[in-house]
Order: structure tokens, then C-alpha cells, then sequence
């Protein structure tokens, strides 16, 4: 097991400076996803089945403190999900059992048949007919990374994925003595004392607070998984 942070080592950076590292909460979940990609392909190939295999490329969110959920209506990259015939035996679906996918107009790839997909009768939810480069969602996610980076660790599939997931950093869940430069969103907890200072924590319902309203228009809702 792999009990630090993940690391690239070269002969030109033995202290692997260049590339930064993982930190060893996202190193251990790399690890965990891919002993399970690999018992789940190793499953199909013993069975002689690929029914399962679609779940190799969609990660269970039950292991995560928070889910944030996003309208599909501002996911400007949903079409880059994979379509469910991918995961057939014969990658071939029918067009009366293939579902209706909604994207945006300008955001179609060139088609010969306009009756392949449904397409909105507006470009995009903002007004505007022509955004070029314009990703609301990677743009809120790299606000919550800039605000919350000490407190909260984000998941996210960039290629149109609609749920953004969260989880508590290790020092967002400790207690800390009260300063009044905390940096945080912190509250104080009752008769408890961190030495000869009053005990505080993060206090997680107003983050997520903060998040929904950062997030507003973006948001659907958010569910708690683990307070």
C-alpha cells in the first residue's frame, strides 16, 4: 500500500521537485479505484461478460462526504460522455431504444442526420448564441479549489460529468484552537478547550452554504453523505 504522497521521481529530479506530488488522501483513492477497475475487469474476462464493465469508467459516489449536483443545462461538455452502446456486446443501438440526448446547439459535432439528437431551441441558458470556450462548470470548480484547497478535496468528471464530490480534508476534520485569523469558516465548540484556547472546527453547513450560493444558477442541490 501506498502510505505517502504519489511522486514522480526521473534521474534529472530525484526529489521529484518538477511535477509537484499527490497528496496521500487522493494517492489512496487512486489506489482504491484502480484495485477495483482491475478485480472488476478481471471479473468480466472470468465470466465472459462485459455486462459490468461500464463500471470501470463511472465511479460510485457513496464514499464521499458531499455530492454537489449540477443542471444538466449548463454541462456545455455532456456530449463528451460516452454513449450507452459503448458498453454493449456489439456497440450497436437501436434508434428506437437509443435515449433523446439534449445538448447545446452550438456545441453539436457535425452530423448528417439532424434527426440523431434533440436539440434545444436555445443555445445556451445565458442568452448568449455564441460562447467560444466558455466551461461554467470548470471555471466553479476551480473557484472551490482556489477558496476551499485547505478544507475540502473536489472530484469532478471534466469530460460533461453533472455531480461535483467532496471530501473533508484530514485538518478539516480535527479541532483547532480559536484564532481570530483562522482563515476560515470556523465555529467554536462549547466547553471545549484546544489547551488553554476555546475549540473550534470547521463549520460545514455554512461551507456547503457558501458553496450554493457561490455555485448559484450552477447548483441544483447538494446532498450530505457524511457530516
Amino acid at each position: 500500500d501506498v502510505r505517502g504522497a504519489l511522486r514522480i521521481v526521473t534521474a534529472e529530479d530525484p526529489n521529484a521537485e518538477w511535477w509537484g506530488t499527490v497528496s496521500p488522501v487522493l494517492t489512496r483513492r487512486l489506489q482504491s479505484l484502480a484495485r477495483a477497475s482491475l478485480q472488476t475487469i478481471t471479473d468480466c474476462i472470468s465470466l465472459g461478460s462485459d455486462s459490468t464493465l461500464s463500471q470501470v469508467f463511472t465511479a460510485p459516489l457513496t464514499d464521499y462526504d458531499f455530492v454537489i449536483k449540477l443542471d444538466k443545462d449548463v454541462v456545455c461538455r455532456q456530449y463528451e460522455q460516452p454513449p450507452a452502446s459503448a458498453f454493449t456486446s456489439d456497440g450497436v443501438q437501436s434508434a428506437e431504444s437509443a435515449p433523446r440526448k439534449e445538448v447545446f446547439k452550438n456545441l453539436l459535432p457535425s452530423m448528417q442526420h439532424a434527426s440523431q439528437v434533440h436539440v434545444k431551441q436555445h443555445a445556451n441558458v445565458f442568452g448568449q448564441s455564441d460562447l467560444v470556450g466558455f466551461d461554467p462548470v470548470a471555471l466553479f470548480v476551480r473557484d472551490l479549489v482556489g477558496v476551499y484547497r485547505d478544507s475540502i478535496l473536489f472530484f469532478n468528471d471534466v469530460h460533461g460529468g453533472r455531480c461535483i464530490a467532496g471530501l473533508w480534508s484530514p485538518t478539516a476534520r480535527k479541532t483547532h484552537p480559536f484564532t481570530a485569523s483562522m482563515g476560515a469558516n470556523m465555529m467554536l465548540l462549547e466547553h471545549e478547550k484546544v489547551g488553554t484556547k476555546p475549540a473550534a472546527t470547521l463549520n460545514k453547513r455554512a461551507v456547503v452554504e457558501e458553496i450554493i450560493r457561490l455555485g448559484e444558477g450552477l447548483v441544483e442541490n447538494v446532498v450530505m453523505q457524511n457530516e
